[in-house]
């Protein structure tokens, strides 16, 4: 027995409005099959389309217009993330990728988000640089580790510490060392040095500004 192929469904595009939040689209189906859409999409995914008000429409466009839809959803929260913190563009995409989005669609909003200077890695890599040496007084090993933790890209994290000046991470490991007295205990000593090398400094910095401070 032949099993009789569904029909596809038509739709006719009975409005098309364009507003602050993108354009928003309207679709009926043609006969008593599918059921009313509405669609948002960018202004800038609605160029890519060649249909009008008016105009009839398959199943396969349909399909295409709800995929332009979903990144125009994904594309809002991504800004919406990035307006009440700074991430990096891996971070966003698995932030999105929780809300539900799929990750090519993650991906091609975060993508979204650089081009329009929203997400920017070296200007945020650059000023979590600074607060880490301003209120954590870490080194750069420390900073390195913290920041690719975060998902920042390697040419991001090493631009944004070369653009420091050196002068800054020796003023900060001298004032944890004077903040407490280096312990004459060999065992102590050698955890208090433990301590500073977690902090991101190497061992000859380490050793350098014990020797200045004694």
């Amino acid at each position: 027995m032949r099993h009789q192929e569904r029909t596809m469904c038509k739709y006719t595009i009975t409005a098309i409005i364009k507003n602050i939040a993108g354009v928003s689209i309207k679709a009926e189906p043609m006969g008593d099959e599918g059921e009313i859409l509405e669609f948002l999409i960018t202004e800038e995914s609605y160029k890519g389309f060649s249909f009008d008000e008016g105009d009839t429409i398959t199943e396969e466009d349909i399909v295409l217009i709800a995929e332009e839809a979903d990144f125009c959803r994904a594309a809002a929260r991504a800004l919406k993330i990035l307006s009440y913190s700074s991430h990096s563009k891996s971070a966003l995409v698995r932030k999105l990728c929780q809300y539900g989005f799929s990750k090519e669609t993650a991906l091609r909003a975060a993508e979204d988000s650089e081009k329009k200077g929203i997400l920017d890695e070296s200007r945020q890599a650059e000023h979590l640089v600074d607060y880490y040496l301003r209120h954590k007084y870490w080194g750069k090993k420390r900073i390195a580790a913290e920041l690719m933790s975060r998902g920042y890209c390697k040419t991001a994290v090493t631009g944004a510490i070369s653009q420091v000046d050196e002068s800054r991470f020796e003023e900060n490991l001298m004032r944890l060392v004077s903040r407490k007295p280096v312990p004459e205990d060999r065992h102590e000593r050698d955890k208090y040095i433990s301590a500073l090398s977690r902090m991101g400094y190497s061992l000859p910095e380490i050793l350098r500004a014990i020797k200045e401070a004694e």
